[in-house]
């Protein structure tokens, strides 16, 4: 994630995703794990966060996955100090 004042901001947080719902995340960098939130989204949830977006008029761009067809980046329209983007990438899916 980028703006939006989050002191995560572009490290790689690794999602554990049992039944549709993330039930751990771990910062890559520290190994230290982190509170599970509406933050860190299912692709599923990405999907409902672009599509709000949308229809709020806030969604200024979206980029896919050239494979695997997930949003790989949302850029959001906020207020003057809050707008930002939602990164999903280096998706690596785990049996």
């Amino acid at each position: 994630m980028t703006g939006f004042n989050i002191s995560i901001v572009g490290r790689p947080i690794r999602l554990v995703i049992i039944s549709g719902t993330v039930s751990s995340a771990q910062d890559v960098a520290t190994d230290s794990l982190l509170p599970v939130s509406a933050m860190f989204p299912t692709l599923d949830g990405l999907f409902d966060q672009a599509e709000a977006a949308l229809a709020a008029g806030t969604l200024t761009a979206i980029t896919y996955d050239s494979t695997l067809d997930f949003p790989s980046r949302l850029d959001l329209a906020g207020p003057p100090d809050a707008s930002g983007s939602i990164f999903a990438s280096s998706l690596e899916l785990l049996p």
